[in-house]
């Protein structure tokens, strides 16, 4: 069931695309513009194993490139898994993260390798269906652009993330280490 929101949003990018590449672009991403950037990602949170460690989900970018920096919008969902077993049964603690974020990455060169650096501050509603928290989403960075052709580039970062629970309820802070892989694909 998760995976009919993941075939949509890779349609809609390709679709996004092939409609770009019909209708004659006059300048493409190397030229700046406005974007989409699906994107798919890995968090690792150093908890024990089993304990929400690690998580996976994706992201929706869209955004706008401005001199040497990209400023971007991004929704996101990222399914964390786990399962505890302290004293008694095992316990399932998988929960999902809903929420976005806002980009602002600094863009070192233009050319076809593109490195930059991100920060991004967001929010978040966390946990199981029967217990819910505010977070507070931080993230810090660097990654790498490369433009495949003048109207595809392909897209690599490392992240720190800071979750942190602002309301008080259900799990604590879960921060940890994202790894993003993802297209950016031109909209104007």
């Amino acid at each position: 069931m998760r995976r009919i929101p993941l075939s949509l949003l890779i349609a809609a990018a390709c679709t996004a695309h092939a409609g770009q590449q019909s209708g004659g672009s006059d300048s493409g991403l190397l030229g700046g513009g406005w974007y989409i950037a699906p994107v798919g990602e890995v968090t690792y949170t150093g908890n024990a194993p089993g304990h929400l460690d690690y998580a996976g989900g994706f992201g929706l970018g869209i955004g706008k490139m401005l001199g040497d920096f990209n400023i971007e919008a991004r929704p996101l969902w990222v399914h964390y898994s786990g399962n505890a077993a302290t004293h008694g049964p095992r316990v399932d603690l998988s929960s999902d993260l809903w929420g976005g974020v806002v980009d602002a990455q600094y863009v070192f060169s233009r050319g076809a390798w593109q490195p930059y650096a991100v920060i991004a501050a967001g929010g978040a509603t966390w946990g199981t269906a029967g217990v819910r928290s505010t977070r507070f989403l931080g993230e810090a960075g660097a990654g790498i652009q490369y433009a495949v052709t003048d109207t595809f580039l392909a897209r690599a970062d490392l992240r720190y993330r800071a979750n942190l629970n602002t309301d008080g309820t259900g799990p604590g802070d879960q921060n940890g280490v994202v790894a993003n892989l993802g297209i950016v694909l031109p909209i104007d």
